[in-house]
């Protein structure tokens, strides 16, 4: 998903990806780690995926980019499950 981003505009500035047990422990407010896809394909006890979408969620900002256009571009140029 990324790729084609850097691609068309060039370097990204990644601002928040994986998502560990650890890490999500240590974040107060604003996630949701049941549905939060920087989880991607982590297991939690038992063996069931910690997100059932098992997505790879990547937070980035492009400088001297309008985010809501790098949005717009990825809508129609990317496939994706959420934006």
């Amino acid at each position: 998903m990324l790729d084609p981003v850097v691609d068309y505009f060039g370097s990204i500035q990644l601002t928040y990806g994986f998502a560990s047990d650890t890490l999500t422990k240590r974040i107060t407010g604003r996630i949701a780690p049941k549905v939060d896809q920087h989880a991607s394909c982590e297991k939690i006890r038992g063996g069931a995926f910690r997100c059932d979408r098992r997505g790879a969620a990547a937070d980035f900002l492009i400088e001297h980019e309008d985010m809501l256009e790098v949005a717009r571009w990825i809508h129609e140029h990317c496939a994706y499950d959420r934006l």
